[in-house]
């Protein structure tokens, strides 16, 4: 699990991760059970297919899938249109 730690993108998303969950934990109670779920299970989905990748001997397939992920992620969460990066850094600097 050390070496996990070790890859930037691995690191760089349990960090979103400590931002994301909290967020979405704050959602009104009328969308905290569809639409904060379906975005937690995504952004969590996620990090088992970093796992997963980083032991595989099939890594590209896992990537694949582990985009395909993403994409809809920033879908379902509006963020495709936000501009990720800067919405992300930028939420995470105000903490």
């Amino acid at each position: 699990m050390e070496k996990l730690k070790e890859l930037p993108i691995f690191t760089q998303w349990i960090a979103f991760l400590e931002w994301l969950l909290p967020v979405t934990e704050g959602f009104p109670k009328r969308v905290r059970f569809t639409f904060s779920d379906r975005i937690n299970h995504l952004a969590l989905d996620l990090v088992e297919d970093l796992i997963e990748a980083r032991y595989s001997s099939e890594k590209r397939k896992i990537l694949r899938r582990a985009n395909l992920r993403l994409e809809k992620f920033f879908v379902v969460s509006g963020m495709e249109r936000s501009g990720f990066p800067e919405t992300i850094i930028n939420a995470m600097n105000t903490r």
